[in-house]
């Protein structure tokens, strides 16, 4: 098997994180870590912070099961459910017609049979 295809973007991550690492291990110092991804060190903290946060994002235990639906998700999901059962209501709707028309035929010929017979 071939290598995967490596993301530029994904890989830009990864060296950003491993250098941001490196600086909270103590291998490197905030200025080494800002000069290493060519940011200023401001920036080079604003990535600190951004990491920090979604680490302890990543880590705060959530409500057990599975995570509720988005409203957006719920609503098309609904409208979904509502559409399938209009769907079927036209269907059967469109049946009755038919059954309808059919009856419809069916009596008119018998009538006229019977118009027949008179005659």
């Amino acid at each position: 098997m071939g290598k995967k295809a490596v993301n530029p973007e994904r890989a830009a991550m990864k060296h950003k994180l491993s250098v941001v690492l490196q600086v909270y291990l103590g291998e490197l110092t905030a200025v080494d870590g800002a000069k290493a991804l060519n940011v200023s060190r401001k920036t080079f903290y604003e990535y600190q912070d951004a990491l920090l946060d979604a680490a302890i994002g990543a880590l705060t235990p959530g409500a057990p099961g599975r995570p509720l639906l988005s409203e957006e998700i719920r609503r098309t999901r609904q409208l979904e459910s509502e559409n399938a059962r209009l769907r079927e209501e036209i269907a059967q709707e469109r049946t009755i017609s038919e059954l309808k028309s059919e009856v419809i035929a069916i009596r008119n010929s018998q009538l006229s049979e019977r118009e027949k017979k008179r005659k």
